[in-house]
C-alpha cells in the first residue's frame, strides 16, 4: 500500500507498508519521516522522494546500487523483526 501526503509544515511524505518498496525508497535517497504500527504492519512514512516516485519505480525508471537496496531492506526487515520481537 502507498499513499502520498502532504502538511504544510512537513512537506511531502510518501505513506508505504510494503518493505521492498521502502528499500528501493531509502536506496533511492529517501528518508524515514515517520514508522508507525498500523494493526501489527509496520507503515513507513518516506520524505525527500520525487512526488512521482512510485510511477517511476513501476515503469522501471529508478536505478540504485544493488549494495544500497540490500543495506537498506536489512534495515527495514531488522525494523519489523524488532517489532515483532516487541509484542511476544
Amino acid at each position: 500500500m502507498a499513499h502520498s501526503s502532504q502538511s504544510p509544515a512537513e512537506g511531502a511524505h510518501l505513506e508505504l507498508s510494503d518493505p521492498k518498496i521502502v528499500a528501493a525508497g531509502l536506496a533511492a535517497g529517501g528518508k524515514i519521516a515517520r514508522v508507525a504500527d498500523a494493526n501489527g504492519r509496520l507503515t513507513f512514512w518516506l520524505s525527500e522522494l520525487p512526488s512521482d516516485f512510485l510511477t517511476r519505480l513501476a515503469n522501471n525508471e529508478i536505478t540504485v546500487s544493488a549494495r544500497d537496496f540490500i543495506s537498506r531492506m536489512e534495515s527495514v526487515l531488522g525494523m519489523i523483526r524488532d517489532r515483532q520481537r516487541g509484542r511476544r
